[in-house]
């Protein structure tokens, strides 16, 4: 009696769309560095927001005109105004009520006013809460900007760095408060191999004092 061999096991074949994209997985795992250190740095800013009153003897805030300085207060009152304090009173304020001629409201440049302005009614008209989740909201998507851009071009290791010293920097605070450099710093990161490309070209371009006016 001759063996007869049943059939051959079928070889599966995977889809190129099952494939594990090296590229997918470093862009997931980017986003989810660029979420910790985003949230981590924000966190410590909202602690020492929230414990600042009780640790310090406060101090009494200044106001511009049209918009009064938050009383001081302790935990957790203070963590919704603790970072209303100077500059972001006027941004604030010109929000609310624009420009005035002799106030000297015209030192501040309109664009971040007025996406304060256009974002208060999705938050029940408050301007702070609409300033915060502007300059939030921003400052990630400034460091995923970062990550992607340096990572082209140097790696995921030098690019998580920059993610971290940028978010470290002593002064990276502002960018979760309601002040506008948030705004130069997306702008400067997502209009850099535009400006890289222009100058190469040797066009002089109207762009940069478009941004200079608004921001």
């Amino acid at each position: 009696l001759r063996h007869r061999p049943g059939p051959l096991p079928q070889r599966r074949v995977r889809s190129p769309r099952h494939e594990d994209d090296p590229r997918a997985s470093a862009s997931g795992s980017g986003f989810v560095y660029c979420l910790a250190v985003w949230l981590a740095v924000g966190t410590i800013v909202w602690l020492l927001a929230l414990w600042g009153p009780a640790l310090l003897e406060p101090n009494r805030g200044q106001g511009v005109p049209g918009w009064p300085p938050p009383r001081p207060a302790a935990a957790p009152t203070a963590l919704g105004s603790a970072l209303e304090r100077w500059d972001g009173l006027w941004y604030l304020r010109i929000s609310t009520d624009g420009y005035r001629e002799t106030d000297g409201s015209a030192a501040f440049f309109p664009l971040y006013p007025l996406l304060v302005r256009a974002a208060a009614p999705l938050l029940g008209g408050h301007p702070l809460a609409a300033a915060l989740v502007l300059s939030h909201g921003a400052t990630l998507a400034a460091l995923l900007l970062l990550h992607r851009t340096v990572a082209a071009d140097l790696g995921e290791g030098p690019a998580r760095r920059a993610v971290l010293y940028l978010a470290l920097f002593p002064s990276s605070f502002f960018f979760y408060a309601p002040y506008a450099e948030f705004l130069l710093l997306l702008t400067s990161i997502a209009l850099g191999p535009t400006a890289e490309m222009i100058e190469a070209m040797d066009i002089r371009m109207l762009e940069p004092s478009v941004f200079e006016v608004l921001l």
